[in-house]
């Protein structure tokens, strides 16, 4: 370990710096690297000169800048590697230290541990004071061992203090020589800077005032915008106070009327209809009277056939009779044809007898039909008289209904127009939206047509400026890398100041540390062997009071 930690040590002060160094540009690289990949894609996706211009100039500026880190980077990086890989010895040695203490105390924690065996096995016969004595021999030699390391250790730091004393006073003095002519360059490339900064000035008074123009007429379309807006509200906050208006107005008067209206109406149409049903009955009623009478007029002279029939057939049914006596006299009994004048006239009587029933059913039918017939007339005639009754209430109803729609749509007009009188503000407001709308709309048009003019001339203005710039910005990168030189002498410096404090202040404080290592080593060392000599004569007494079972086992 004195050996890598002499070996970190002399490199520590110039390695440190430049490990760090070599970080910090390594990770600004691929920053710029990462940029330089951006801007390139920007090359190919630019749709206009503009852009194209944009993503050329950054591209210029990723390259310069990764120019300077990659010089940088091969500036630190030999220094920086050789401080590395002093590192990772000294981690080594380090860790090969502690695999070694581990491994001591292990084994002495074995022993402890075989000794706190043998105490639990024989605790009636253990000697406590051996193993005092022993303890504290172990302590012994455990804090030689540690003043021996410490001694080792705060001797390697002294070299790695003094190493780095010299190392920090080459680092100032480096520094001291490069810092003037750091500065002159620096001062140089600004003023450089400035003067070229200066040129632009035309340029940028020319984009500061297409800028104004833009705005000015952004403003303009801005205002014009927000008066429509305006419009737009005050049209609506008046639409909106006459609209409750007339909604509660409506409310209260009118659809509660419209209701009534649409009852009463609905009650004529019913009425209309009643009416109607009840015409239409009666005129059916009349229609049935006129066919019940032509039905009894027709089974009148059907009757007064039938009875003049039936007079005519009983004549015929008595000359029939008289006929069949006088066949049946005396004198008719002799005659030769008595036999069968008897048959003829018996037969003519009985056809004339069935004829006279045949008449006098068909009389009784036709009476009764007369009857009938008469009767339907009468019938015919109370249906005409209820749908007479019922024509005339319906219509004595109709009147108060027809005369209620009449006074509801009167008073339900009157409202109407009281609500078209709340709606008229309303009305108004649309109106003198609609007329001064166009006008403010052609306003924001015109000034949206004038737009892209002045927006093209600040595009161009900006071409100009961007290609004038180009070395301006070239200037800008050198100034950049000039002053983060400078810095970074300064820092480099500053910190090499504070690594030669620390040392100096460390040297005196570890010749310190020796000289307590080494008068507690000078009084330790001597109770080594006295105390050596007590435990083991502690132990050939305990040995000899085991007895001769625990003597062998020992042996």
């Amino acid at each position: 370990m004195p050996a890598a930690e002499a070996a970190l040590a002399k490199l520590k002060v110039e390695g440190e710096i430049a490990a760090k160094k070599l970080t910090e540009n390594e990770a600004k690289l691929a920053e710029q690297k990462k940029g330089m990949a951006y801007w390139q894609s920007m090359q190919g996706k630019a749709k206009n000169a503009a852009d194209r211009a944009k993503a050329d100039k950054a591209v210029t500026a990723q390259s310069g800048a990764i120019d300077y880190f990659t010089k940088e980077i091969a500036k630190v990086k030999p220094a920086a590697d050789g401080y590395r890989a002093a590192e990772a010895a000294l981690a080594k040695a380090k860790a090969d230290l502690a695999a070694t203490q581990a491994n001591f105390r292990n084994i002495v924690a074995e022993a402890a541990a075989h000794r706190e065996r043998l105490v639990s096995l024989k605790a009636a016969q253990f000697n406590v004071g051996v193993l005092t004595e022993q303890e504290k021999l172990a302590k012994l030699e455990q804090d030689i061992a540690d003043l021996i390391a410490a001694k080792a250790e705060n001797e390697a730091g002294k070299v790695a203090a003094a190493a780095r004393i010299e190392s920090s006073k080459k680092t100032i003095a480096q520094n001291e020589a490069q810092l003037p002519k750091l500065q002159a360059e620096l001062e140089a490339l600004k003023a450089e800077f400035a003067a070229l900064d200066k040129t632009l000035s035309p340029l940028r008074v020319s984009e500061a005032e297409a800028m104004g123009k833009i705005e000015a007429q952004q403003k303009l379309i801005d205002t014009q915008s927000e008066a429509i807006v305006r419009l737009g509200q005050d049209r609506d906050a008046i639409v909106a106070v006459a609209t409750a208006a007339t909604t509660a107005y409506r409310d209260k008067y009118t659809t509660p009327l419209r209701a009534r209206l649409n009852e009463a109406t609905a009650k004529v149409d019913a009425l209309k209809k009643s009416a109607e049903a009840a015409k239409g009955i009666a005129t059916k009623a009349q229609e049935g009277v006129v066919a019940a009478k032509a039905a009894l007029r027709a089974a009148s002279a059907e009757a007064e056939k039938s009875a003049e029939a039936s007079k005519s057939s009983a004549g015929q049914v008595a000359a029939a009779e008289k006929a069949y006596g006088e066949a049946r006299t005396f004198t008719a009994v002799f005659s030769f044809s008595y036999f069968s004048r008897k048959k003829q006239t018996e037969q003519a009587l009985a056809e004339t007898r069935a004829a006279l029933a045949t008449v006098r059913k068909t009389e009784a039918t036709k009476v009764a039909a007369a009857a009938h017939a008469e009767a339907n007339v009468a019938a015919a005639n109370q249906v005409v008289e209820k749908a007479a009754v019922g024509v005339a209430a319906a219509e004595k109803d109709l009147v108060p209904a027809q005369a209620e729609v009449v006074a509801v749509t009167k008073e339900r007009s009157k409202h109407l127009a009281e609500r078209e009188k709340l709606a008229a503000p309303g009305v108004a407001a649309e109106k003198d939206y609609a007329a001064k709308l166009p006008a403010l709309q052609a306003s924001v048009q015109k000034a949206k047509e004038g737009l892209p003019v002045l927006e093209k001339a600040l595009v161009a203005v900006r071409a100009q400026l961007a290609e004038a710039g180009k070395p301006v910005e070239a200037k800008r990168l050198l100034v950049d890398a000039a002053a983060k030189t400078f810095e970074l002498t300064k820092s480099e410096k500053a910190n090499a100041e504070k690594a030669l404090a620390a040392a100096q202040k460390d040297i005196p404080q570890r010749d310190k540390n020796l000289e307590e290592i080494a008068k507690s080593y000078a009084e330790l060392t001597p109770q080594v062997e006295p105390m050596k000599a007590k435990v083991k004569a502690a132990q050939d007494q305990y040995f000899a009071m085991l007895p001769k079972r625990e003597e062998g086992k020992k042996n």
